[in-house]
């Protein structure tokens, strides 16, 4: 995740840098928890509800989640440092506008001690946690690909009658020293205009005191929803339509040179203005619910580049003039298409299925000279695994407790003149997770993972008095990729690996919180997140 701080010391001396940017994290972790125990979806003793998500690839039509300024998340001081991404990540963040929890405001359950509760709780949720899901209609498509949202997660009313249930307010704070206090608020509504649940919108703004800044706008609108006769949704979580647009400034990215052979003592940094609008669509074809889906979006992004503020480390200006003037000032429309055929039973936390999938981007237009594309060709595959500390639940849940192996890979090309902030990147929260944010960068790049996922309790646990953590587990990670001029010097070029432990923490099967730290020989890396790497 972003980092919160940032220490003085030189490129002669990198190590006592990444124990800072850890210490930055720290804070910005325990800022997310306390965000995250305050909104998490609270139960009632008496019935059922759930919902789903988590950030595929990275979210509508990649993988933000990244994928950065990745999985918009809505504790935004946790990406305002991320390094530059793609064009397309840039476009695939929207996926944790999704991910949180829900309220009851129809009614409310005695404490303990006898008294009622302050705020109102969802009905459908058993003592122990357990979802236990509605009549599927027999013309559903793949009823494991749809969403069941009960009644009691879809409160009526308005924005402050509907606060803490579906509209929200996430505050965000920055204390770094490279990039001023200050901080800003972000708004979130997941039933925008009583929808009930089909229309989500978000507003963020941030500044601070060095002049970093966010002002953003999302939206979303869900194409197939079913409403059920004994109360509820059924909502197709794969066909959606999206728009984006805002403004950020951002102080301190970072740069390391191209190839899989460049150093961390040649870190350098540079600042980013970025201007941006993209509108998008993602469809299951030819039915909701079936395994081949397409995307396609379009997007328009005025971006400039000046000094760096990370303090101790050179321009990125200086130490790389030429690439530097040429990615400097850019005007550019790219357009984006891709196709995968997945398998999966969810889009964000799967328990079985696979991917596989490709996707194009490229340019049409640009106020200077910049021709170029991206193609990138990413696959997955999930397997169920015998449980170590469950039962494994049963069918008829909504979201069973189930231990799962992941395998996945992706492989990025690019053709033409490419500015280097939009190359294919290796490191961070997503891809090698043991190296710092964007540590690798080329014209051709590719990532393999395996990841253990299980529950250790699987039934989650209470927090405060009505409100609980459905699901809390651990993960175990390895991972290995490269970077390369060419596709084809790819199996020749220097390969760096990693392996690493998570824990994931669910509010809702939509709403999880992923923190890992990946180990490599550049020491360890912590990243914080809201979705799966992959």
């Amino acid at each position: 995740m972003g980092t919160l701080g940032r220490s003085t010391s030189s490129r002669a001396q990198p190590a006592p840098r990444r124990r800072s940017a850890a210490r930055r994290v720290r804070g910005s972790l325990l800022l997310t928890v306390l965000c995250l125990l305050s909104f998490a979806p609270p139960t009632s003793a008496t019935d059922p509800p759930t919902g789903e998500r988590s950030s595929e690839e990275a979210a509508p039509s990649g993988e933000v989640a990244e994928e950065t300024w990745p999985r918009l998340s809505l504790f935004l001081p946790l990406s305002m440092e991320r390094a530059a991404p793609r064009p397309s990540a840039a476009r695939t963040e929207l996926s944790w506008l999704t991910d949180l929890g829900d309220f009851d405001s129809g009614r409310t359950t005695p404490l303990r001690g006898g008294g009622p509760l302050p705020f109102p709780l969802p009905s459908g949720i058993e003592p122990d946690g357990r979802i236990p899901r509605g009549e599927i209609p027999a013309d559903i498509h793949h009823p494991e690909r749809w969403r069941y949202i009960p009644e009691g997660l879809i409160p009526q009313g308005g924005i402050f009658d509907r606060f803490l249930s579906t509209t929200f307010i996430t505050p965000i704070l920055s204390f770094e020293e490279d990039v001023g206090t200050g901080g800003g608020i972000q708004f979130t509504d997941i039933d925008l205009f009583d929808s009930r649940r089909q229309m989500l919108g978000s507003a963020a703004l941030s500044y601070t005191t060095e002049g970093q800044q966010l002002y953003q706008l999302t939206f979303r609108r869900f194409h197939h929803q079913r409403e059920l006769e004994e109360g509820g949704i059924l909502q197709e979580e794969r066909s959606w339509s999206g728009l984006s647009g805002g403004y950020q400034r951002t102080l301190t990215r970072r740069f390391y040179g191209l190839g899989a052979e460049s150093r961390l003592e040649d870190e350098s940094s540079y600042s980013e203005e970025l201007w941006s609008f993209w509108l998008g669509e993602q469809r299951a074809i030819p039915h909701p619910g079936d395994e081949w889906v397409v995307n396609y979006g379009v997007a328009f992004e005025r971006r400039n580049l000046g000094s760096g503020h990370v303090v101790g480390v050179p321009d990125t200006g200086a130490v790389a003039p030429g690439l530097f003037e040429a990615a400097a000032a850019i005007d550019s429309i790219w357009l984006t298409t891709g196709v995968r055929f997945d398998t999966r039973d969810g889009q964000h936390l799967p328990y079985r299925g696979g991917t596989l999938g490709l996707e194009v981007e490229w340019s049409p237009w640009a106020d200077r000279e910049m021709e170029g594309a991206h193609l990138s060709l990413s696959g997955s595959q999930v397997i169920p695994v015998p449980p170590l500390f469950h039962d494994g639940g049963s069918p008829e849940e909504e979201h069973p407790p189930i231990d799962t192996f992941a395998m996945g890979f992706r492989l990025d090309d690019t053709s033409g003149d490419l500015p280097f902030w939009s190359r294919p990147t290796l490191g961070g929260s997503h891809t090698l997770r043991g190296y710092a944010p964007d540590r690798f960068t080329d014209n051709s790049a590719l990532h393999l993972v395996g990841e253990y996922r299980f529950w250790v309790l699987p039934r989650g646990f209470e927090v405060v008095a009505g409100s609980r953590v459905e699901r809390f587990g651990l993960a175990l990670f390895g991972e290995a990729g490269t970077v390369a001029s060419r596709l084809g010097d790819l199996p020749g070029a220097e390969l760096h690996s990693n392996v690493g432990v998570g824990l994931r923490m669910t509010f809702e099967r939509l709403a999880l919180l992923r923190i890992d730290v990946g180990f490599s020989d550049e020491g360890a890396n912590l990243s914080v997140d809201f979705g799966l790497s992959f």
